[in-house]
This record gives structure tokens, C-alpha cells and sequence, in this order.
């Protein structure tokens, strides 16, 4: 059995994050943006953790992203507003180059963690849409680490990030 909702990746706020984060690329770096083509189609290598088709990409020395999300409980001001949504994202950055995965967490850090000019932002890239964000921040949460002895891993350096963001929902899902 198949669950079908209409228009999910327009209401998933990980999957609106991701793109605008990939379109951060593209801004900071063309060349780099054009590296990632597969088979003549172009894809984005920000992929979930348990995604079978990660492994099935030719990376070559090219960095890529898995991530990770889980909804968080609300806490502050906002404890008791159901309508604000909290989520929070683990990304782990992975690359042959030392220098491509400090650039990738750099261009990030300097646009997810910006607060609600970071959320402002993600809803004009997105334009209409059910989610509206309110709040976004990131930081790094381990060091730039030899990724070589783990079993899973296809390159040498990792370094992982926690993205946070609030959010509403315009509509409900039915």
C-alpha cells in the first residue's frame, strides 16, 4: 500500500530546504553547481540517509550531502502554539577534499544561519507554498574528521551540521 499526498514535496519542509540550499550553490559557484550530471541529467547530492539511490551515483571526487530530520518539541514562547512546527536536520557533509567540504559547510552556515533573514529567504525561493518558515539557524556540531575507517562512507572527510527551523503550515495534509 502506497500513501498518496498530492503535492508533498511542496509541504515537506526538509525537501524546501534542501533545494534552497542547492541553489545556494549555484549562486556561490557555477562550476561547481554544472559538476553534479549524471547519465546527462542534473541532480542534487543532498540526500536522505536511507535512500538506496545515493549509492548509485558515480561520485568520482565530487562532495555530497546525506541527511537526516526529526521534529522536535517546541520549547520558549511557542510551547503552547500548535501551530508553530519545529524541525531539526543533520547533515553530514562528505568529500575527497578537505577544501570542498569546508566550502560546502561554509556556504551553509552563511545562509542557513541567519534567523528569520534565512527564513524570509526561503520563502521568496520557494514562493507559494503551504510551509512558511519563520526562524532558521545552523552550526557545526563535529570537527572535520578522517572519514576513511567508517564502513559506510565512499570518502575521506566528513564533517556534520545541525540545521534548525520553525515553521507553520498553511493547510492541513488532507
Amino acid at each position: 500500500m502506497t500513501i498518496n499526498i498530492p503535492n508533498l514535496s511542496d509541504k515537506t519542509p526538509e525537501v524546501l530546504v534542501n533545494k534552497y540550499v542547492w541553489e545556494q550553490f549555484r549562486l556561490n559557484d557555477e562550476d561547481f553547481y554544472n559538476e553534479y550530471v549524471e547519465n546527462g541529467r542534473r541532480f542534487i547530492p543532498i540526500f536522505p540517509v536511507n535512500d538506496p539511490n545515493a549509492g548509485a551515483i558515480s561520485w568520482g571526487s565530487r562532495p555530497y550531502i546525506l541527511y537526516d530530520n526529526f521534529v522536535k518539541a517546541r520549547t520558549g514562547k511557542d510551547k503552547y502554539f500548535y501551530p508553530i512546527k519545529s524541525q531539526q536536520m543533520l547533515y553530514s557533509i562528505r568529500g575527497a577534499s578537505v577544501e570542498d567540504v569546508y566550502a560546502m559547510r561554509h556556504i551553509m552556515l552563511s545562509s542557513l544561519d541567519r534567523e528569520d533573514a534565512a527564513a524570509e529567504d526561503i520563502n521568496n525561493f520557494v514562493g507559494p507554498s503551504d510551509v512558511k518558515f519563520q526562524c532558521v539557524n545552523a552550526y557545526q556540531v563535529t570537527y572535520m574528521k578522517d572519514a576513511t575507517n567508517l564502513d559506510t562512507t565512499r570518502t575521506p572527510y566528513q564533517t556534520d551540521l545541525i540545521v534548525k527551523f520553525d515553521y507553520h503550515v498553511n493547510t492541513s495534509y488532507n
